[in-house]
């Protein structure tokens, strides 16, 4: 398993003003990820005529890649909220609303890419979804999936900010069932829907005063806050005092690493 350091983005690569907060949750996640997910479909060599989908596509920038790499194929990005991929305008890119557990299925053998970020760690019953997903490829066909792990909050170097991630890591568990440590077990989970070839790589993010991830968790804390309070997670003083710090351009540390994992199907 490679780790690499994810960049920290300076503090004007963020466009704060005119973004939602859940854009700006969006945008921080492509910052962090997007090196790593381009870099990895690079290796893959995908044919210029490949269909490809991208589940739980986001304000669309890995839909936009394969659908200028495989000009001859197409991609299929779906959400369930479609609301931001509304400015994605590719001629081969199609954007649809879809659920990827009640959703209706899509035909096996009909991509020879999948892609998704940051979906399957909040999804019940996710190792099952994960083999049906890849049913959905074509022979020679490539699954990809990212996810993050977050990493023991107990070791933080300040005791605010890690108590309000660990209070987020409850909430999240018991409002969606998400599991922040799932992301260990997906070159298992891809061996035991079939795939082979499978491998992972991983990018570790960095906190600093401008970077992606202290705008993910700043945004993440601050539209939880009111419901890690009320469920008794933890206090409004100790959140204020992690948004101070995260806020702070010299506090310095690790708190997620995100994880890629993929592999190939043979039938």
């Amino acid at each position: 398993m490679d780790i690499v350091a994810a960049p920290a983005a300076q503090p004007t690569s963020c466009p704060i003003g005119p973004l939602s907060a859940d854009e700006r949750r969006l945008w921080a996640l492509e910052a962090l990820c997007d090196p790593l997910t381009i870099g990895i479909l690079s290796r893959l060599r995908l044919p210029r005529r490949c269909d490809c989908l991208e589940l739980g596509a986001g304000r669309g920038s890995i839909a936009r890649w394969p659908a200028t790499q495989c000009l001859h194929g197409s991609v299929l990005a779906t959400d369930t909220d479609i609301h931001h991929l509304r400015r994605v305008h590719e001629p081969n890119l199609t954007v649809v609303r879809h659920d990827v557990v009640d959703g209706p299925e899509f035909r096996p053998g009909s991509f020879g890419l999948i892609h998704s970020r940051a979906l399957f760690t909040h999804l019940p019953d996710r190792d099952a979804v994960l083999s049906r997903v890849a049913g959905w490829l074509a022979p020679g066909g490539w699954l990809v999936v990212e996810e993050p792990i977050l990493l023991p909050t107990g070791m933080l170097l300040d005791p605010a900010v890690g108590a309000a991630l660990t209070a987020f890591e409850h909430l999240m568990a018991d409002a969606l069932g998400s599991d922040f440590q799932w992301a260990r077990n997906m070159p298992a989970a891809l061996r035991t829907a079939g795939l082979v070839e499978v491998d992972v790589s991983g990018a570790l993010a960095v906190t600093s005063g401008g970077g992606a991830i202290n705008e993910f968790w700043r945004v993440t804390l601050a539209h939880l806050g009111a419901d890690m309070v009320d469920a008794g997670l933890t206090d409004h003083m100790t959140l204020r005092h992690a948004l101070d710090r995260l806020n702070d351009p010299d506090y310095r540390d690790f708190t997620m690493a995100f994880v890629c994992a993929w592999g190939r199907s043979t039938s």
